[in-house]
């Protein structure tokens, strides 16, 4: 669980500590940086992406997921929560609800720190072999966009910690039992599928189109759902 408390230790500092230096780092500095971030992110979710052993299983686990998580609206149902919780929050304080709430913010930087396979892939080695080298690689990430999105948008980044470490945590405490069920071929699969999910995160952040990400969620149940499927039919 090393790991998994870097990881959450890393994001919250990290918040906290641009929410309170943000206002010293010059604008341009911090646009910069919210620049080469994304594009960062995009060219690990493409490196990862490419690592799909069944390429078609992981088009079919997306186009599949993706129209659940639709027909479901996650991602509606996330904005909706947040934004019900931030007016409670203004209402409170006797304020008026301007932009993105604490709430808002940390739900969706939680999307943005768990969504992505190298949660998964972390937790399962770091409950497999006891292996935090993921974690360690995650971390230096994450506690970077928490730096910039804490003077952005806030407190509300760090709160994001809790549910990253839940997240995390629980994946670490079930990769034991999920141990023999996960192949190197499934495996590849759900890191493709992570990665896809990375670099529509990256297109997000740049503001050139929201792919809703939250809405892609189920593809990593309905892959492993097909691979399932296709062992008990080889049978």
């Amino acid at each position: 669980m090393i790991g998994v408390i870097t990881n959450a230790l890393a994001i919250a500092i990290m918040a906290i500590l641009g929410k309170f230096i943000g206002n010293r780092i010059p604008t341009r500095v911090q646009e910069q940086v919210l620049l080469v971030l994304p594009l960062s992110v995009m060219i690990m979710g493409i490196q990862m992406a490419l690592k799909a052993h069944e390429f078609i299983i992981v088009m079919m686990s997306l186009a599949i997921g993706t129209g659940i998580g639709a027909a479901m609206d996650i991602d509606g149902a996330f904005s909706r929560f947040g934004e019900k919780i931030d007016s409670r929050l203004a209402a409170r304080s006797g304020g008026e609800v301007t932009g993105e709430g604490p709430m808002t913010a940390a739900i969706q930087s939680s999307i943005l720190f768990c969504v992505g396979s190298m949660a998964i892939i972390g937790a399962i080695e770091a409950g497999m072999n006891g292996s935090t080298e993921t974690f360690m690689i995650k971390s230096v990430l994450d506690g970077m966009t928490s730096l910039v999105f804490g003077s952005t948008l806030g407190i509300g980044v760090a709160l994001s910690a809790i549910p990253t470490f839940l997240y995390e945590g629980a994946l670490v405490l079930m990769s034991g039992f999920l141990e023999p069920y996960i192949s190197d071929v499934l495996l590849a699969d759900l890191t493709s599928v992570g990665g896809i999910m990375i670099l529509a995160i990256g297109f997000g952040i740049l503001e050139i189109k929201d792919l809703k990400v939250a809405n892609m969620l189920p593809a990593f149940v309905v892959v492993i759902l097909i691979h399932a499927a296709m062992g008990f039919f080889m049978y």
